[in-house]
């Protein structure tokens, strides 16, 4: 910032200010919700780590299910979100 012309300073300024008027303005909200989607996607993957466990030492799904509260559909799609994703 201190190498921009002074009017991009306060242009950049007046609109982060928009956006971010205080605590919980639009840009920390959208922080938080991106950690959030992180901490959720990494609970996720852990269950289809914990899952594919549970299925090499033969656990049956049932107890599988009591156990981790994911059934086998979930556990597809799962799958096929973490697998085929790059």
């Amino acid at each position: 910032m201190v190498t921009q012309e002074q009017l991009i300073r306060d242009r950049f300024m007046q609109e982060f200010r928009r956006l971010a008027p205080g605590p919980g303005g639009e840009v920390m909200n959208y922080v938080e919700e991106l950690k959030k989607q992180g901490r959720e996607e990494g609970r996720e993957e852990a269950l289809l780590r914990t899952t594919r466990e549970l299925l090499r030492r033969d656990v049956p799904w049932s107890i599988i299910t009591d156990a981790t509260g994911i059934d086998e559909a979930r556990f597809r799609r799962l799958e096929q979100q973490f697998d085929g994703r790059s």
